[in-house]
């Protein structure tokens, strides 16, 4: 017999405020709110000891666990620019950095126990090491929104990152520069994924939800 758990309603318009930890804990953003969900049992669990309630004034609009095991981290943005990263344990906020308003996007680079990137705007984006404050911009030569960001697993010096005119701007984060930039559509892309048995190979979905390679 199968089960269904309710949850609270996820914050709709940000594609980004879903993230999975390498344990298979599930955190989403919930108005203001960031819940977590143990995904290992059967059926899943709403971990209420965890939540983090009142985050941020406004809605919580992009999650990223730590993809480093046995790290308890998660960096969150709000839809009003702040950028916070999370002790799970504790539910406490362990550093903060302040972006452009309407900023909804936010990955932790795979491999690194401290980076994550975020826009700063249209133009740029940003690397921060929290742990050493250090932050690098990275310009992306043109003024494109961005819409989507996804690291590399296997091989974590590539980060995609796809934009609302149909591109996608292909970077080499630990050298901070741009490799490629795709253009074949002229439509928001909404989500973008490595192959996991292609490393270089990047996917894509448009807002009508077909798949390109």
């Amino acid at each position: 017999m199968s089960e269904a758990l309710v949850l609270p309603s996820f914050n709709r318009h940000f594609p980004q405020v879903f993230s999975q930890s390498p344990s298979g804990i599930i955190a989403y953003g919930c108005r203001n709110i960031i819940y977590f969900i143990d995904a290992r049992c059967y059926p899943p669990v709403i971990l209420d000891s965890k939540c983090i309630h009142r985050a941020y004034r406004e809605k919580v609009a992009a999650l990223s666990f730590c993809k480093c095991e046995n790290t308890e981290l998660i960096a969150s943005i709000s839809d009003c620019g702040e950028v916070k990263i999370w002790d799970i344990n504790s539910g406490t906020s362990v550093n903060n950095f302040v972006v452009k308003e309407g900023i909804c996007n936010i990955e932790w680079i795979h491999g690194s126990p401290n980076t994550v990137v975020f826009p700063q705007d249209s133009k740029v984006l940003i690397k921060w090491n929290f742990s050493t404050s250090n932050v690098t911009k990275i310009k992306f030569g043109s003024e494109l929104k961005t819409c989507f960001i996804t690291s590399n697993e296997k091989c974590p010096h590539l980060l995609a990152v796809a934009h609302n005119n149909g591109t996608i701007t292909v970077l080499d984060i630990l050298q901070e520069k741009i490799l490629h930039k795709f253009k074949d559509h002229c439509r928001e892309i909404n989500i973008v994924a490595w192959s996991p048995v292609s490393p270089d190979t990047v996917s894509f979905v448009l807002f009508y939800f077909l798949t390109y390679d």
